[in-house]
């Protein structure tokens, strides 16, 4: 989903496949090192703390990305 969101905007510019791809997979990656230095570091030894916490992320990603993008899975 965080692919789709990053990508997206991306596709309108006229950017072709591979820069989307390396764009989106790089904001990907920095995602999901901001979350593990700020969010999973500080629950180290709290195993289900860290699943709480990356659960509810996904979660919250889940909901957000529909309405910043829209429901259609085809157009974004």
């Amino acid at each position: 989903m965080l692919g789709r969101l990053f990508r997206s905007p991306l596709i309108g510019w006229g950017f072709g496949f591979w820069p989307r791809r390396w764009c989106g997979s790089g904001r990907r990656g920095l995602s999901a090192r901001l979350s593990s230095v700020s969010l999973l570091r500080r629950l180290v030894g709290a195993e289900l703390a860290q699943v709480l916490v990356t659960l509810g992320l996904s979660f919250m990603v889940g909901r957000c990305v529909p309405d910043v993008m829209g429901g259609d899975p085809i157009g974004g």
